[in-house]
């Protein structure tokens, strides 16, 4: 929990992790649902993202009994800490979708929520760079379909232009789009800090329980499911809120969900030096395709390099979704250096890979 000076904020909710004996403090195992309390809860949200993280955090405003789940021992453990970290208007989405309309939305309020948050936000701004003929004559389709997103600051820039704010940008560079609006974030305090208030204001917290069944209550009136752990615990909840990630289709089918198929799509990162750090100024994107953004070079909130991701689909079963591959980090290296000339040349201090979910009805279902 983070210290506030000497004041210290009075913690109303309860924290387990379901660990092997000894593992953790004897206060902080979990060994029965009484701990608990004896009450249904009101809601229960599987999976400790920063989705869910994010929505115990908005239930813990309200007279609601709300408990927190995850099978790993930590918030933020799964997709949530292994990505590019950035910020995204949506200038790039389809006009009038869902995902353009919550971009749009998110981007405005996280300089706001970042504050509340206590979290580091740097609205350093992305320049999408065009390198080949093709891309630079898709520039002027893509400010309408920006400004169309409500992206309105986003402009067309001269090679010349991009040269200027960015000395080391590719010597192929054609020309590329501004788009003031995109910051980096802090990945991982993100997911914490909204989980360390939802916390304190009173929402239980769970770690370490897979979630192996779904009981459903029935009618008449209001219905008590009960969630089954794979120790045979039952969580009793009114609401069961399934933001699971990869583990979402499992979970759905528990309960009877509607149809989605999903499979982990990999990225994988490379890290570099903190003295590769004055190469790029911007976060530089490339010209996105119908499968992919592509591989783009970006700052990081803590001050080195950053390049990445892949885009390789695998079977939901594939215990090798999070293993970065040769083939792989070398991708990485070919794509950041059609963005960066002199990004091969720069020290690597650590290569990762994350899993999200890519499927087949669409990102929003």
């Amino acid at each position: 929990m983070t210290r506030f000076g000497t004041w210290q904020p009075k913690i109303r909710g309860k924290l387990f992790y379901n660990w092997p004996q000894g593992a953790c403090e004897e206060a902080l195992c979990f060994n029965d649902a009484d701990q608990l309390g004896s009450k249904p809860y009101d809601v229960v949200i599987v999976g400790a993202g920063v989705v869910g993280c994010g929505l115990a955090y908005q239930l813990s405003q309200y007279e609601l009994r709300v408990l927190l789940v995850d099978r790993l021992h930590d918030v933020g453990e799964g997709t949530s800490k292994a990505n590019s970290a950035i910020i995204h208007t949506g200038y790039d989405a389809k006009p009038g979708s869902l995902e353009s309309k919550l971009l749009h939305e998110a981007s405005a309020d996280w300089p706001g929520l970042a504050a509340r948050l206590k979290i580091p936000l740097d609205p350093i701004g992305g320049i999408m760079m065009a390198v080949t003929d093709e891309q630079e004559r898709q520039l002027e389709a893509a400010e309408k379909n920006a400004h169309a997103n409500r992206a309105t600051d986003v402009r067309i820039l001269s090679a010349a232009e991009i040269r200027e704010r960015e000395p080391n940008a590719s010597p192929n560079v054609r020309g590329g789009l501004l788009v003031p609006g995109e910051s980096l974030v802090d990945p991982f305090m993100a997911s914490i800090a909204y989980a360390e208030i939802a916390l304190a204001n009173g929402v239980d917290i769970l770690l370490g329980a897979d979630i192996a069944g779904v009981e459903l209550g029935q009618p008449p009136g209001a219905p008590l499911h009960h969630l089954v752990t794979a120790d045979g615990h039952r969580l009793p909840a009114r609401r069961i809120v399934n933001v699971a990630g990869l583990g979402s289709r499992r979970l759905a089918d528990g309960y009877g969900g509607g149809a989605f198929d999903i499979n982990p799509r990999r990225g994988q990162f490379l890290l570099f030096d903190k003295s590769a750090r004055p190469l790029v100024q911007h976060i530089l994107l490339p010209v996105p395709t119908a499968h992919t953004k592509g591989v783009l070079v970006a700052p990081t909130i803590f001050g080195n390099l950053l390049a990445g991701p892949t885009a390789e689909d695998l079977p939901l079963d594939d215990p090798a979704a999070t293993h970065t591959t040769v083939e792989g980090i070398r991708r990485v290296v070919e794509g950041g250096s059609r963005l960066v000339d002199g990004l091969a040349r720069q020290p690597v201090i650590a290569t990762y890979a994350g899993a999200r979910c890519a499927c087949s009805q669409g990102s929003y279902v």
